[in-house]
């Protein structure tokens, strides 16, 4: 989950630049809650639902590991809504782009000196006909006309496929074009299918009447093990009794 949301968050600057949107910290958290809460509620529903399933095994030990995990990964889900945005805040604000000694002045409440944080994105210039398009600001001249060559980097320029590596292409192109098709679909049906298998090959377990044999029956000491469990422990049998005169 803390994967999925600080890798929402580094992607939100570039993603509200494309849109023409402002990139400030408060907008960049937004953003990122908006998209990664999303992806976090799935995986931990699914994951809640697989252990949910074992709720209906008629051993308790595992329907009582089943609830509780489930309860666990909700009760985490929960949490780490509320708490990942302002441990967010307090990263960007006192530790991002700081030395240690510098982090650490910024957690004592002032009593020592800090460079105050200044949000990035307030100083990001103004591209004029072309803000929220990915258009670049033309070549600037100073007053005696000498051009400098200042140029704002297209935000789409991410995802323009010559520039992007093998792994980025497959997934951005085609493995999305995959899944926009009718595919989702099928695999949603397999995955309901295992999913319905595993909870009935679940519900199928029983507990064990005897204890698992772990070596052949010649094995000397699974012959011991045979000996002691059916003839000494039980009590019977003519392997205790002493012989007669």
């Amino acid at each position: 989950d803390v994967f999925v949301f600080m890798d929402a968050y580094h992607q939100s600057f570039g993603e509200l630049m494309a849109e023409g949107k402002p990139c400030t910290l408060s907008h960049r958290l937004t953003h990122t809650m908006k998209r990664a809460t999303n992806a976090i509620f799935v995986t931990s529903f699914t994951t809640a639902a697989a252990f949910l399933a074992t709720a209906q095994s008629p051993i308790m030990p595992l329907r009582s590991f089943g609830i509780f995990s489930a309860l666990v990964i909700f009760s985490v889900f929960v949490i780490n809504s509320f708490v990942l945005p302002p441990l967010t805040v307090l990263y960007v604000r006192n530790l991002e782009k700081r030395s240690w000694i510098d982090g650490f002045k910024a957690f004592t409440c002032g009593l020592l000196t800090v460079e105050p944080y200044v949000d990035p994105a307030l100083a990001l210039p103004v591209v004029a006909n072309g803000a929220g398009t990915g258009a670049s600001s033309p070549p600037k001249s100073d007053d005696d006309g000498n051009i400098s060559l200042v140029h704002v980097v297209n935000p789409m320029d991410k995802y323009n496929p010559a520039t992007m590596r093998r792994t980025e292409r497959f997934f951005y192109l085609h493995y999305y074009n995959f899944l926009r098709g009718p595919a989702k679909y099928v695999i949603l049906v397999v995955f309901a299918g295992l999913f319905a298998a595993g909870v009935a090959l679940w519900v199928g377990l029983t507990v064990p009447t005897e204890p698992e044999q772990w070596f052949p029956k010649s094995h000397m000491f699974q012959q011991y093990l045979d000996l002691t469990g059916s003839k000494v422990l039980a009590g019977g049998g003519s392997a205790h009794t002493p012989p007669g005169n």
